[in-house]
C-alpha cells in the first residue's frame, strides 16, 4: 500500500484521464447546445490541465522526482520537452490527418477547393509536425498564465483546434497508460 500523500504516476495519470473525460463532456455539450464556442474556457482548461497531469506520470515513471515536477508548474513547454527527452512520442502528422479525416471544411488553393485531408497531404510531415506543435504553443502559455484561462480577461488570444488536442491527448494517454498502469487503457 502506498502512503497517504505520495505522489505517484497512476495517481496523476488517473486525475488526468478524468480532466480528459469531463474537457470531452463539456466540448460535446458546447456542440450540441450551442453549436461550439461557449465553454472554450473550461473545455481549454481542462484539456491543458490533462495535458500537464500526463505529461508529469511519464516522468515520473521515468524517475524524475515530484519535486523536480513543482519546479517545472505548468510549464507545458518545459514538460512537453521534458516528456520528448524523456521518450514520449506522438506523431504530430498523425494527429493532424487524423484530424482532417473528420473536417468538411474546403479551402481555395488558388485553383480549385480542397478538403483539409487535401490540404495537409501536400505538405511534408516535417511540417505537419511544426503545424501540429503550433496547437500545443497556443495552449502551453493559456495554461501557463495563473489568468487567463480561469480568469476571463479583455482582448484577444489565438486559440488550438479543440478536436487536434483531443486527438493528441487520446494518443498520449493509449501510449503512457500501459507503462504507468502495466495494463492497457480503458475504453
Amino acid at each position: 500500500m502506498v502512503p497517504a500523500g505520495t505522489v505517484t504516476a497512476g495517481a496523476y495519470l488517473r486525475a488526468a484521464e478524468s480532466y480528459f473525460t469531463a474537457a470531452q463532456i463539456c466540448a460535446s455539450a458546447d456542440q450540441k447546445k450551442y453549436g461550439n464556442a461557449q465553454l472554450l474556457y473550461p473545455i481549454f482548461f481542462l484539456f491543458a490541465q490533462s495535458t500537464e497531469l500526463v505529461f508529469k506520470a511519464w516522468l515520473i515513471n521515468r524517475g524524475k522526482s515530484p519535486r523536480h515536477l513543482r519546479d517545472i508548474g505548468h510549464d507545458l513547454k518545459k514538460l512537453y520537452v521534458e516528456s520528448w527527452n524523456a521518450g514520449l512520442r506522438v506523431d504530430g502528422a498523425d494527429v493532424l490527418l487524423e484530424y482532417a479525416d473528420g473536417e468538411t471544411s474546403l479551402h481555395d488553393d488558388g485553383e480549385d477547393f480542397i478538403t483539409e485531408k487535401q490540404r495537409l497531404q501536400k505538405f511534408s510531415r516535417r511540417r505537419l509536425e511544426l503545424e501540429y506543435c503550433r496547437h500545443l504553443r497556443i495552449l502551453a502559455p493559456l495554461h501557463q498564465s495563473p489568468y487567463i484561462l480561469r480568469y476571463p480577461q479583455t482582448g484577444f488570444f489565438s486559440t488550438p483546434n479543440i478536436r487536434v488536442i483531443e486527438i493528441y491527448l487520446t494518443r498520449l494517454l493509449n501510449l503512457v497508460w500501459p507503462p504507468v498502469m502495466s495494463r492497457a487503457r480503458p475504453k
